[in-house]
Parts: C-alpha cells; sequence; structure tokens
C-alpha cells in the first residue's frame, strides 16, 4: 500500500522545521544587525576622533603662523621706523642752519674740511642704520618664513599621522566586525543544520510509522481478501456438492441408503477430507 506523503503528520513535522529555522534566521539577523551598527559606530566615533584631533592640530598651526605673521609686521614696522629715525637723524645732523651747524659755526669748523667730513660721516651713519635696519628686517621675514613653513610642513606630517593612526583604528574595527559577523553566519548554518537534522529524523520517524501502518493496512487487506477467496471457494464447493446430493437424493428412493452406501460415502469422504471439511456438513446444511 503507497505513503500519503500528504498526511498531517509529515506536514506538520516541514511546518515545525519552517518555523524553528525562521526563528533562527531572525535571532542571529538580528544579532548581525547589531554587531554591524555597534562597528560602524566605533569606526564613526574613530573618525570623529580623528577629526577633532586634525581641527586641533591645525589651529595650533595656524596660530603659530599668525604669531610669525605678526612678527614680520611688526619687524616690518620697526624697520620702517628705524629707516624713518634715520634719516630724520641724519636731516638734523646735515642741516646748516641746525644745531650742529651752530656748534661747528662756534667752534670755527663750518665750511671747513672737517665740516665736509662730518656731513659724509653723518650721511654714512644714515645708510649704515638704514642697511642695518634692513639688514634685521629681511633676517626676521626668513626666520618667520622658515618657521611658517616649517610649521606647516610639521603639521602636514602631524595631520598625515592622526589620519594614518585613525585608518589603522578603523580597518582594525572593520577586521574585528567582519570576523564577528563571519563567526554569527557560521553560527546560524551550525544551527540550521542542527534543526535540519533534529527534523530530519522526526520526518523519518513519521515515514516509519506510515509505513508500519501501510504494511499493517496491507497486511489486513490481504488477510481479509485470502479469507474472502477461501468463503468463496468453500462456498462455490459446498454448492456443488449440495447440488449433487440433490441431484442424488432425487433419484435415490433414500438419503440413508446412499449415504450409507460403501460407493458413495467414500466418495463424499474423499471430496471433504480433501477439501479439509467434515462430510457431516453436508448433513448438517453448514455448507
Amino acid at each position: 500500500m503507497a505513503i500519503n506523503y500528504n498526511d498531517s503528520r509529515l506536514e506538520q513535522v516541514e511546518q515545525e522545521k519552517q518555523e524553528a529555522l525562521n526563528r533562527v534566521d531572525e535571532n542571529y539577523g538580528k544579532m548581525i544587525s547589531e554587531s554591524d551598527k555597534y562597528y560602524e559606530g566605533l569606526v564613526e566615533q574613530s573618525k570623529a576622533w580623528a577629526e577633532t584631533q586634525a581641527q586641533n592640530q591645525q589651529k595650533q598651526t595656524d596660530f603659530a603662523i599668525a604669531q610669525m605673521e605678526q612678527q614680520k609686521e611688526q619687524a616690518k614696522k620697526d624697520y620702517i621706523k628705524e629707516q624713518s629715525g634715520a634719516y630724520t637723524d641724519w636731516k638734523k645732523q646735515s642741516n646748516e642752519y641746525g644745531a650742529e651747524a651752530e656748534k661747528m659755526a662756534a667752534a670755527g669748523l663750518q665750511n671747513s674740511g672737517y665740516s665736509e667730513t662730518a656731513q659724509v660721516n653723518y650721511y654714512n651713519t644714515y645708510q649704515n642704520r638704514v642697511a642695518s635696519a634692513k639688514q634685521s628686517y629681511d633676517q626676521i621675514v626668513l626666520n618667520c618664513n622658515n618657521g611658517m613653513e616649517s610649521a606647516r610642513l610639521q603639521n602636514s606630517a602631524a595631520l598625515a599621522e592622526i589620519y594614518a593612526k585613525a585608518q589603522q583604528e578603523q580597518l582594525s574595527l572593520l577586521l574585528q566586525g567582519f570576523n564577528y559577523k563571519n563567526t554569527l553566519i557560521l553560527q546560524q548554518e551550525e544551527a540550521r543544520q542542527a534543526y535540519d537534522n533534529i527534523y530530519y529524523q522526526r520526518y523519518l520517524d513519521v515515514l516509519d510509522q506510515l509505513n508500519a501502518e501501510a504494511a499493517l493496512a496491507e497486511q489486513i487487506r490481504r488477510s481479509n481478501q485470502s479469507a474472502q477467496k477461501s468463503a468463496n471457494f468453500t462456498k462455490n464447493i459446498g454448492n456443488s456438492i449440495r447440488s449433487a446430493f440433490d441431484w442424488l437424493s432425487s433419484i435415490l428412493p433414500d438419503s440413508e441408503q446412499w449415504y450409507d452406501g460403501s460407493t458413495l460415502n467414500s466418495l463424499y469422504e474423499y471430496t471433504f477430507n480433501d477439501l479439509g471439511l467434515d462430510p457431516g456438513l453436508i448433513l448438517t446444511g453448514i455448507v
């Protein structure tokens, strides 16, 4: 007898299996989603830290550069002031009507060789002061420019270090997240496989039960069929014998005589014994 694979018990096993697998997928889906969010949050924190550090570093560099720019501006003002002061002093000293000229006149040196030498000295002093001021200014500007370039280079190096450190940390976090996610996926597959095995065995158990029920039903069917065939056969033989008995009864004067006769008696005994029946059944009417 064929198995009914649409049996409700098999469908129940499949339904319970699917529900178990759905629970596994749902639980691990939540854990994987939470893990992704956790590591994404750590990566974002690392990026924010790097941006904050970079901003602070840039502010320090900008402040240092701004101070050097101020030094340059102050040096320029000092140079202009010294240049103006040197010029003013030279003009005072070289003025033929000025205090210095009066002193020379009082000493009788005006319009003398000494006076001309003094004028040259005044001018040279003026030129030397201007040149010295210019040299000092140029050196300060050079030092400031070098300092600013050095600050920019150091700033670039510091920023690169900050971002390199942050990127390394972010890569490490991403790798940790990737590995943990893979671990969860493997655990999910193992859990699914475990439930697959459990419900596969349950399915086989139900199939064994259905096979046993089908075998028993087939056995009962065959037994009933055999019993029915035996009953039909016995009934047909009985009918044939009864017909023969009726025929003999019609031609013999007394049924007891033919039953007691050796020939008929042997005939009936042989026939019924061969069938496994009691010859007396004819007379009792059972057959």
